[in-house]
């Protein structure tokens, strides 16, 4: 960084925000902040909001969910690879009891449950049961889409008569119009606060807490390990001048610090999100198009049978999960109705002729609705603006905090001269950095590995709580069974979400023991 600044390979405008940790915006769009721009549009949106029809309320939602549809779609593909039978007998032979007995005592006994361990299913029996279970994966994502249409066909098969309701709404959005960056540099600023600060930095790489690495860099200068490790006759004072940046940079950090509250910041980062959907709001004729194209699409009109497939779809993962369970002897196995879990096998049995019969209508209607033309996804995000009005819980200290951030320019100018002054900087020391020019090809990679390390380092102390979270995940798993299926597909990947924390666990487990030995030396 510091030949960089003394050569101008480094640019400054992308300097300042990498050291603030703000990811993704130009600096120039920070100094030319307005605050009176972003207080006219949350006052405008929380005006919409006071007005919104609440009868439209499930026909906003319809319109997104068919975009939704449409785009899970594409990631299924289709089900021609479901396999032609479902053959899970292996499992109702499976001798849980000596499992069930571990779990019936009071006192956990090791002995009891190695012995467990040994008459559990070995890996060879349980690989092609895992094979078939894995393979149904796409129709799990099939079943979420089911319920999907489900929600919707009626709403479509009576627009006409909440049609009034909705044009209203659509018509209230005309009032919305933001076309500066001047919330997303808010939001920026906002998600430096609370998000953690490890992105692909391009000039200031290694630097995993920005300015705050500077003072860390002071102490690495004068330590002896270090000096001893390079083996260099030549002194590092000459970065020592990078630290004058701390100072300015803390005082516009710290004037930020007081402003945004965690509880701002989400409706601050909702209301971002709102913007970037307003930019072009779908019209009303927009809207009554793609509801017309839907509806020719074959609505369901019957749709209990996929309560059927839906449980056993639940079902199915339940025994995924208790197969991954055997696995890796996990703590979830106590959660489990064995008695329940075996009884799958025989009811999954006749489940492919059950999905032949049954999606064939859907699989119609979702291929229809995908392959249609129109402003869809213009009408879907427009949609979901309005949805995303109504998630709105309370009005975030806005003029407060866009105010402040209109005050950067100030301090940023500060900085900047501080720049020049280092840039400036010829002495002794300085130049005796020069002969290390040509480490900067390797600095972005070896930067980026520290940050791995850090990273790694930062979740390794966070580990007590993803055990915590995979203890305890069956409260998650009660919460969704007694939810609507909207919110259950928000979470529809949960099952693997486990695994993966599982696997993360192991992953920390094995890189602790690795750095053990580093750690000493």
């Amino acid at each position: 960084m510091r030949i960089g600044l003394s050569d101008d390979s480094i640019p400054v405008d992308q300097l300042i925000p990498e050291l603030l940790n703000l990811k993704s915006i130009q600096l120039k769009d920070l100094e030319n902040f307005s605050d009176k721009t972003v207080n006219q549009f949350v006052d405008e949106i929380f005006k919409v909001k006071t007005g919104l029809n609440d009868l439209a309320k499930d026909t906003e939602q319809a319109f997104a969910h068919v975009d939704t549809v449409r785009k899970v779609w594409k990631t299924v593909g289709d089900l021609k690879t479901l396999p032609k039978t479902l053959d899970l007998n292996p499992v109702s032979k499976w001798n849980f009891s000596k499992f069930q007995n571990v779990r019936a005592k009071n006192n956990f006994d090791l002995t009891s449950f190695l012995q467990a361990v040994k008459a559990a299913p070995s890996l060879e029996d349980i690989s092609p049961v895992m094979k078939v279970l894995d393979s149904l994966i796409p129709f799990y994502s099939f079943v979420n889409l089911m319920e999907y249409v489900n929600s919707y066909s009626s709403i479509f098969q009576q627009y006409s008569t909440n049609k009034d309701n909705f044009d209203s709404n659509i018509n209230r959005l005309s009032s919305l119009e933001l076309k500066s960056k001047d919330l997303q540099v808010m939001t920026e600023i906002a998600k430096s606060r609370v998000h953690p600060k490890w992105f692909n930095r391009q000039v200031t790489s290694g630097f995993v807490d920005g300015f705050l690495d500077l003072e860390k860099m002071e102490n690495d200068i004068s330590d002896t390990w270090i000096q001893n490790a390079l083996k260099s006759e030549v002194s590092f004072d000459g970065l020592r001048g990078l630290s004058k940046l701390k100072t300015e940079i803390m005082a516009l950090d710290n004037m930020w610090k007081v402003l945004f509250k965690k509880e701002d910041y989400k409706n601050i980062q909702l209301i971002g999100k709102l913007q970037s959907k307003s930019d072009k709001i779908a019209s009303a004729s927009d809207f009554e198009k793609v509801a017309s194209t839907v509806a020719s699409c074959n609505l369901m009109s019957n749709v209990k049978g996929t309560e059927y497939v839906r449980v056993l779809t639940d079902n199915l993962l339940k025994l995924q999960k208790t197969v991954f369970a055997i696995q890796t002897i996990h703590q979830e196995l106590k959660k489990i109705n064995i008695e329940e879990i075996k009884k799958v096998p025989q009811k999954a049995s006749s489940l492919i002729q059950k999905i032949n019969s049954m999606t064939t209508n859907y699989i119609k209607h979702i291929e229809c609705i995908s392959k249609a033309t129109g402003n869809i996804e213009e009408v879907a995000s427009t949609a979901e603006l309005l949805v995303g009005i109504r998630k709105l819980r309370k009005k975030p200290e806005i003029k407060k905090i866009s105010s402040s951030v209109s005050k950067s320019v100030k301090p940023i100018a500060s900085i900047r001269k501080v720049i020049e002054e280092i840039k400036e900087d010829s002495s002794k020391e300085v130049n005796e950095l020069m002969p290390f020019k040509n480490l900067q090809t390797y600095s972005k990679p070896f930067g980026d590995a520290v940050t791995v390390s850090m990273t790694m380092m930062g979740v390794s102390k966070r580990k007590q709580s993803l055990i915590n979270i995979a203890e305890n995940w069956h409260v998650v798993e009660e919460a969704l069974e007694t939810s609507d299926f909207e919110f259950r597909n928000t979470w529809a990947d949960h099952h693997s979400i486990l695994r993966n924390i599982t696997q993360i666990i192991n992953v920390l487990d094995n890189w602790e023991k690795k750095t053990q030995n580093l750690q000493r030396f």
